[in-house]
């Protein structure tokens, strides 16, 4: 049961959230934008999800939009990339005009329909959602999923990644 105190502070955190990825979209870009051509296993990962699964995608926390752009190069025909920050999706659409993106909190996907997407992209974004939220949110990503819809997530390990706990 969430209080709300704890609403609270989940706003706090998903406004500072989106903030910071604001102010830093386009350095995102330089450095980041690029990543998938040093990474061999999540490229394949990521063609196989995009031949494998028929039916609309979604890349959730799609950010400047580069592994939404790699799913639709390699064989997705209806992908969408959503992401949190409004400064990430403007350079995702001026960098990828032709792909589709949505401003969406993936703690809050209410308004996407029960089974709207036959798989779902969560690379790297999922340690965004606080620890208190990550059931209610993974939930939410079931329900927007069609019934056996994969869900293909990727997480940082090592001592070079922090999160933010509330």
């Amino acid at each position: 049961m969430t209080t709300p105190s704890d609403d609270d502070d989940a706003r706090r955190v998903r406004a500072l959230l989106r903030g910071t990825y604001d102010a830093v979209a386009e350095r995102y870009q330089q450095e980041i934008g690029g990543e998938l051509a040093g990474k061999p296993f999540d490229r394949e990962l990521l063609a196989a999800f995009a031949r494998e699964v028929r039916g609309p995608l979604c890349d959730l926390g799609c950010g400047t939009g580069h592994v939404t752009r790699f799913l639709k190069d390699h064989g997705a025909t209806d992908v969408v990339g959503v992401d949190l920050s409004p400064g990430m999706l403007a350079v995702a659409r001026r960098e990828h005009p032709d792909l589709r993106f949505e401003e969406r909190d993936m703690t809050a996907l209410d308004a996407v329909a029960d089974g709207a997407w036959a798989g779902v992209v969560a690379f790297y974004s999922l340690i965004h959602v606080p620890r208190a939220d990550l059931v209610a949110t993974l939930r939410g990503i079931r329900r927007c999923l069609a019934p056996g819809g994969p869900l293909l997530v990727a997480f940082h390990i090592g001592e070079d990644t922090l999160r933010l706990d509330t």
